[in-house]
Parts: structure tokens; C-alpha cells; sequence
């Protein structure tokens, strides 16, 4: 039997962290995962995709070009507030994890320090 595709919203603004998370996004559908992925570059496409489209999981990178840090998440939460999101950032912060998590995030990952399976899984869960 096969799963229904995870809809997945993608925030962020650098193209290559785009590229590799959605190449490590499509191999898990090997793995029985399978994501539909829509994109957005900034805040203000973000809150108004969220207002009309409703996705399965957040994947939020906190660092925007009009917004940045647990600003980001607020105004996430704030459009969403039931949505699942999935911090992934550049920033290697415990501390800004732990609040992003206290925040209403489901969990903190940082790139260039998370697998695939490591991702797939924490989107999982956060569903």
C-alpha cells in the first residue's frame, strides 16, 4: 500500500540549500517517502501561500531576506498555527534551537549537519 505524498512548504532563499534539499528530498522517495515540494524565497511569499494553500510540514529556514531569526518562525506560527514546521538553518545556535523549539517548532536541524534520513525523519515526526 502506498503512502499519500507529504506536502511539503520550502522556505528559503539560497538556491543551493534549495537544490540539495530537494535533491535529498527526492531520494527518499526510495526510502517510501515521497514529497510534493513547493517553494517560496521570502516571508511575505510564504504568509501569503499559507493563506490560501494549506501544506502537511514547514521546512523554515529562519534566515530571510525581510525577516530573520525567531521573528521568522513568529510570523509563521502566527499565519499557521496548527502547521508542523521543521526549522532548518545555517545557524549552529543551541540556544536559538531551544527557543525555536519553546516557540511552537517542532525541531531545529542545522545544514551541512543533517542526513537524509535525519531529515525525512524529523518531517515525519513533526506531522
Amino acid at each position: 500500500m502506498d503512502e499519500k505524498p507529504i506536502k511539503l512548504l520550502l522556505v528559503d532563499d539560497q538556491e543551493t540549500d534549495v537544490a540539495l534539499t530537494r535533491r535529498m528530498l527526492h531520494k527518499s522517495a526510495g526510502n517510501r517517502t515521497d514529497f510534493r515540494i513547493h517553494h517560496c524565497r521570502d516571508l511575505t511569499d510564504t504568509l501569503a501561500f499559507l493563506a490560501s494553500e494549506k501544506p502537511d510540514v514547514v521546512l523554515l529556514d529562519l534566515g530571510l531576506p525581510e525577516s530573520q531569526g525567531l521573528n521568522t518562525l513568529e510570523h509563521v506560527l502566527a499565519a499557521a498555527p496548527n502547521l508542523p514546521i521543521v526549522v532548518l538553518t545555517g545557524l549552529p545556535d543551541e540556544e536559538l534551537g531551544v527557543k525555536a523549539v519553546q516557540a511552537g517548532a517542532q525541531d531545529y536541524l542545522v545544514k551541512g549537519q543533517v542526513n537524509l534520513d535525519g531529515l525525512v525523519r524529523s518531517l515525519r515526526y513533526a506531522i
